[in-house]
């Protein structure tokens, strides 16, 4: 009766341990990072095509959206959500030269990022 009673109770506390584990698990094993990032400058106009699959995009999204210039922060763009077509894309207004580097990095809001460049032709 004693080792039935012993069973019964490791059996709960490895339930309760698995239990605490995916509750306190970090969440970027359940987040994917952007998978691609496409740049296209054109009439002072830059185009961020940003590919990030999420089937709860309220929650796991794109939060920022980093540009620069000759290596200068020149815009940072805050969501709180991202648009459910992939790839989706954001247009930015930019003043930059023939032979200026664009550096784009796109941050999700639980785990990774990925940057992009382009030299404006």
């Amino acid at each position: 009766m004693l080792f039935r009673h012993h069973s019964a109770c490791s059996c709960m506390l490895v339930l309760l341990l698995v239990a605490a584990a995916l509750v306190l698990a970090p969440r970027a094993a359940l987040a994917d990072p952007p998978s691609e990032v496409r740049l296209a400058y054109a009439g002072q106009s830059l185009k961020v095509e940003i590919t990030h699959a999420s089937p709860l995009p309220s929650r796991h999204y794109i939060s920022r959206v980093e540009i620069r210039l000759d290596g200068k922060s020149v815009s940072v763009n805050n969501y709180t959500s991202q648009p459910r077509q992939q790839p989706f894309s954001y247009v930015y207004q930019l003043a930059a030269a023939p032979g200026a580097r664009i550096e784009v990095r796109v941050g999700c809001n639980i785990f990774g990022s990925k940057t992009a460049s382009l030299v404006v032709p």
